[in-house]
């Protein structure tokens, strides 16, 4: 057994057990007239182990320790009877300190008891009186029992102790993990917001160009004129998608039909051909919630104007029985040479998983991708609270 000594002593241990060696020092003295003079010896070598015992340092080999255990379970033994038992307390208090030290197994106190027990037996054989005896038995008894009442003490503390550092890691463990899903939230609005904002002035920048090459140069304007707009618009909601990580107060559902509303006339303003079926919404929902079904109206858009240029896209967003619902449908292009074609080899796929990772952490949330023919549609559905 390497590494400290786990029968060294602490402080308040050594000095309680050097006064019971003295306290047992002196009682035996005082009653050597009655005592043979070889049991006063023996004692002696008792209470000097004993003292060793309480003494030894940290680094101190085990064995050495469990060599002068020995040493006092023996002699503390054998001197039992004719010092009417006061020379076994020496034995009787080291084995409560052996048995009660979890390091060391229980079954080394078990033999060192054990071997006391004979010992005792042996001496009965020999002269000493049954009642003294049983006395010493009862001792040796009552020793091992103290013992294993203070390993168990010490095992609950280790175990209390061993429970709480886990709770602690757990707690550092979810700390980080709620830290990196903050994160992930953060990227995947950002996200949503840039790409939409970056593709809308994509095709801004592709309709500038076309008209300035035609010398459209009140047009090339208001076109400039929207894509500022937009760009604008892309850094208020860039804003607005970072501080709603940090909002839990509930809103009106009138708020996510205003949002949409907005989004779809910045679309229309700069050409997107959209159209909108708003319901009036009421009641109220959280802004997780709204952040949710804003992004995935934002990234359905995003998503066909990458991948469906100049193509229809309708858009209904409505509530029933409890639950919010958003479809987006459009015609998927086939003509690949449109100017905007050269956004669809931006797309990732990571603004879809991003609106079904944010979905699946809302009260019954889903998002469903549907491809029929040439028609994609997505629809988002989640409990409004």
């Amino acid at each position: 057994m390497t590494g400290p000594n786990p029968l060294s002593r602490s402080a308040v241990d050594r000095l309680v057990s050097l006064v019971g060696a003295t306290i047992v020092a002196v009682a035996l003295w005082s009653s050597a007239a009655g005592i043979p003079g070889w049991a006063l010896w023996v004692a002696a070598v008792a209470i000097a182990a004993w003292v060793a015992f309480t003494l030894v340092p940290t680094r101190t080999p085990v064995w050495i320790s469990l060599a002068l255990l020995g040493v006092i379970v023996t002699a503390g033994s054998v001197v039992a009877g004719p010092t009417y038992a006061v020379g076994l307390l020496p034995a009787v208090i080291t084995l409560a300190a052996a048995v009660g030290t979890p390091a060391i197994p229980l079954g080394v106190g078990s033999a060192f008891a054990a071997a006391s027990a004979v010992i005792l037996s042996v001496g009965a054989v020999l002269g000493t009186p049954l009642p003294e005896f049983v006395i010493c038995l009862v001792a040796v008894a009552v020793g091992v029992l103290i013992g294993v009442a203070r390993r168990q003490t010490r095992c609950a503390v280790e175990r209390e102790r061993r429970t709480a550092v886990e709770l602690l890691e757990a707690q550092r463990r979810l700390a980080r993990s709620a830290a990196l899903d903050e994160r992930a939230r953060i990227a995947r609005d950002l996200h949503d917001v840039l790409a939409h904002t970056l593709g809308g002035l994509v095709v801004q920048l592709d309709a500038l160009e076309a008209l300035a090459e035609e010398g459209r140069l009140h047009d090339v304007v208001d076109r400039a004129r929207s894509a500022r707009e937009l760009a604008a618009d892309g850094l208020r909601d860039a804003r607005a998608a970072v501080e709603v990580l940090t909002e839990t107060h509930d809103v009106d559902l009138g708020v996510l039909a205003d949002q949409i509303r907005a989004l779809i006339g910045t679309e229309q303003a700069i050409g997107t051909p959209v159209r909108a079926q708003i319901a009036t919404l009421t009641g109220t929902t959280t802004t997780a919630v709204v952040a949710a079904f804003r992004e995935a109206a934002r990234e359905s858009i995003t998503n066909a104007r990458k991948h469906s240029p100049g193509q229809l896209l309708w858009l209904t967003l409505g509530e029933r029985n409890g639950f919010v619902t958003l479809k987006v449908t459009n015609v998927r292009a086939t003509n690949r040479d449109q100017p905007t074609a050269g956004l669809a080899v931006s797309g990732t796929g990571r603004g879809l998983r991003g609106m079904q990772a944010r979905f699946a952490k809302l009260p019954d949330g889903r998002v469903d991708v549907t491809v029929t023919g040439d028609r994609f549609e997505i629809t988002a559905e989640a409990r409004r609270a």
